[in-house]
């Protein structure tokens, strides 16, 4: 069974009547369809609209023209209009597709773009649901929760084109840094990865010579002194915007890597601290 076997239009009784329950003309999905099984077929095909395919289940590969992207349970992938694809998995892939159409495409660039997010599949999932759900005029929730699940799409660091353990822990530092305000543990990056702590914990330690844990409070250290360097935040501000909301905590913390408090880091300007502070904020010994 090929994927446009499957890909039933959405009804037009779903967004009722005009101007209140008309299709939006941002953002609108197009077909919401779910298949799970193995791909097997060499047929590719291509779309005249942007197609969302969101993996739930199982491990495959897309390829789009000549990129080859691994699927994995979280990943989802954005395709552009034209571009020739095919999924291929031996084993069964649960997967929805999610055709979409609207004015905020016209200024995306034509590539692919994949992430690795399993809340955003989840979301994508409910979306799903919330199509087939019988009765009720759906139309409008759906095209404000494609719009919703699209923006943070683009919010996600992209996802390389291969796939070994390198780009997950890539993946994974770029996610870390673009979130240091938030609270992140080792289950949770882990589970964005697809993988057991204990085995992310091992992949992060080879690849960069630390736990993630270290290295995030390594990285948030360097942000908060580059803020206490260059801007006028308060040391409560600064505190917050690296994820440790805890002043005393969050001065402990500074002191143990930068051998001096933040408000005394910021008065001498955030000159040298001495060969044993730089080691600890980079990893490295410095030169000289």
């Amino acid at each position: 069974m090929s994927k446009n076997d499957l890909s039933h239009p959405l009804e037009p009784a779903l967004w009722g009547e005009a101007p209140f329950h008309a299709r939006s003309r941002e953002c609108t999905p197009l077909y919401l369809t779910r298949f799970v099984g193995p791909r097997r077929s060499a047929r590719r095909t291509a779309h005249d609209h942007w197609e969302l395919t969101v993996v739930l289940a199982g491990e495959g590969v897309l390829r789009v023209e000549s990129g080859r992207y691994r699927l994995r349970p979280g990943t989802v992938m954005l395709v552009p209009p034209g571009r020739p694809h095919r999924e291929e998995a031996e084993d069964a892939l649960d997967t929805i597709w999610i055709g979409c159409r609207g004015a905020r495409f016209r200024a995306l660039v034509r590539r692919p773009r994949g992430v690795r997010n399993p809340d955003l599949a989840a979301e994508l999932e409910r979306l799903w649901l919330l199509a087939h759900q019988a009765g009720g005029r759906h139309g409008p929730e759906l095209d404000a929760r494609l719009l919703l699940a699209l923006v943070e799409l683009f919010r996600e660091p992209a996802a390389g084109v291969s796939g070994g353990a390198d780009d997950l822990i890539e993946q994974a530092l770029r996610f870390m840094h673009a979130r240091l305000s938030e609270p992140l543990s080792l289950t949770q990056l882990a589970r964005r990865a697809g993988c057991s702590p204990g085995h992310f914990g091992r992949l992060f330690r080879r690849r960069t010579g630390h736990s993630a844990m270290q290295w995030l409070a390594r990285a948030r250290i360097q942000q908060a002194a580059h803020l206490l360097r260059n801007t006028g935040l308060t040391v409560s501000e600064i505190a917050a915007r690296v994820g440790v909301p805890n002043l005393f905590y969050f001065s402990r913390l500074f002191k143990k890597r930068m051998n001096e408090t933040p408000r005394r880091y910021r008065r001498r300007g955030g000159g040298s601290t001495g060969a044993g502070a730089a080691r600890r904020l980079t990893g490295r010994t410095p030169p000289g």
